[in-house]
């Protein structure tokens, strides 16, 4: 009799709710914090997506959520913002035990289909639809174009793989990448042909075609759960499964003013905006030691690129380390202990290799060899940037060098010197302003000279102080 009773029981619940959720933890006691995510239409999914989300998932497990509802209505973004979020929906389940529930409202379109298929459930509205990924790019004349090859089987990796992670069909998530890609439903079993002469159009059991040649594949509320992509679907998620008789229902959202401040350092042409300025405040410190606003400029620019690295916590100790100890070269060499620019290269190369690495996306898995993943194809082009970045920087330092130079330089007939008083305390006058660097005139002579970062007027009675390294010192009389 009680076994009767136990599979009356089991089934009849298994009738009511056909989705597992034993995977949620349920405090009967109360209460029941669920995170509540939405990505709407009216946004695409981008740098600032992304650190809405990570500042969201962070929320919810100080908060002690037992799920996260992942509410999409998206027709998709950035690929690579994208993957980033997929690897945070991935660990907050595998690592931090947090089921996510795709809910998808209207549209899981593109990277939104990505998203979906990260999570461990998926659900879906009466009017749900979920598909059409093939990565595009920006062309000439702003004309969208398709992918190259290499990011299109690179994505169509990846929805397999996020497809197989939950036990869903990989054929049918590659098939929203892949134009070419030809699925049938054949006596009950998703069969992938390799010609369209394979496809049965006649006989007792004709197949149904699922996705044909040439366009991609797109399901919508009834296809997603003939096919079993989505777990349920519902009008009212609230009042669905788990949640129908979760007791204290508390749910929890996130939203902060600094998302929009840390996307906007974190783009990839502020990053090289604030590289040039840092370029150019180092360039500058050199030609003129001891001006302020280089320097300045320099560091500010620095710690700007480390705020938005430090939102997304992916600053690694070695990068940081090889920063540190470049930076702290190139201050001995400017201000401490002048070698002849010996430690001045040996800082710049350090720091511009930890610079570099720093600046580069963060994946768990980046795969270059046998074939690209997209983790690698996000490295490749900020890599790409950051040379961009180095070349333009070049150009412009070049172009100031000249300046200077014409600047600088004074006609034969003022006769100036490359050699040095070798007498300390001469006296002499300024020949230019000194502001701080400039010439001075001692004994008749003319030579390149510098303050201890205060001004000069030209004109004005000096006293050599010192020669350091190949830097003349002086100070007013």
């Amino acid at each position: 009799m009680k076994y009767l009773i136990f599979c009356f029981l089991f089934f009849y619940s298994a009738y009511l709710y056909p989705v597992d959720w034993s995977p949620i933890h349920i405090n009967q006691e109360g209460p029941n914090k669920i995170g509540h995510l939405y990505l709407g239409k009216d946004h695409s999914i981008d740098q600032s997506t992304l650190l809405y989300v990570k500042f969201s998932l962070d929320h919810f497990k100080e908060e002690g959520v037992s799920c996260v509802v992942l509410k999409l209505n998206t027709p998709g973004g950035e690929i690579f913002a994208a993957l980033k979020i997929v690897e945070l929906l991935k660990d907050l389940d595998k690592k931090d035990h947090i089921p996510v529930i795709a809910y998808i409202d209207n549209w899981a379109i593109s990277a939104g289909a990505m998203l979906a298929y990260s999570c461990r459930y998926i659900g879906a509205t009466t009017a749900a639809s979920m598909g059409a990924a093939e990565p595009v790019l920006m062309g000439e004349g702003g004309q969208m174009e398709s992918a190259s090859e290499k990011i299109n089987s690179a994505l169509r990796a990846e929805f397999s793989n996020l497809a197989s992670l939950w036990n869903r069909n990989p054929d049918i998530a590659e098939a929203m990448v892949d134009k070419d890609i030809i699925l049938v439903l054949r006596e009950g079993a998703i069969m992938k042909l390799d010609d369209e002469t394979q496809i049965r159009l006649k006989g007792s059991h004709p197949d149904t075609i699922i996705s044909n040649k040439g366009k991609l594949l797109t399901l919508n509320t009834d296809q997603m759960e003939k096919y079993g992509v989505s777990d349920f679907i519902t009008d009212d998620l609230a009042s669905y499964g788990v949640f129908a008789d979760m007791p204290h229902k508390e749910w929890v959202s996130y939203s902060n003013w600094k998302i929009d401040f840390f996307a906007f350092l974190l783009h990839p042409a502020v990053v090289s905006i604030l590289t040039m300025g840092i370029l150019l405040g180092i360039y500058l410190e050199v030609q003129n030691p001891g001006m302020v606003f280089p320097i300045v400029m320099g560091l500010a620019c620095l710690v700007l690129v480390l705020i938005g690295k430090f939102s997304m916590e992916t600053i690694g100790w070695i990068e940081g380390i090889m920063l540190g100890v470049g930076l702290i070269l190139i201050v001995l060499e400017l201000f401490v202990l002048p070698t002849f620019g010996l430690l001045g290269v040996v800082g710049i190369i350090l720091a511009m290799v930890g610079f570099v690495t720093l600046t580069l996306p963060h994946f768990e898995n980046v795969t270059f060899f046998p074939h690209w993943n997209l983790a690698a194809e996000a490295v490749i082009e900020h890599l790409a940037w950051i040379c961009a970045t180095l070349v333009i920087s070049g150009i412009i330092i070049a172009f100031l060098s000249k300046k200077m130079m014409k600047r600088f330089i004074v006609v034969e007939e003022e006769k100036i010197e490359i050699s040095f008083p070798s007498e300390i305390d001469a006296v002499g006058v300024a020949f230019t302003d000194l502001a701080p660097s400039g010439k001075v005139e001692v004994a008749g002579k003319i030579y390149d000279a510098i303050t201890e970062g205060y001004f000069l007027e030209k004109g004005t009675e000096i006293i050599v102080m010192r020669l350091q390294g190949s830097q003349l010192y002086v100070r007013a009389k």
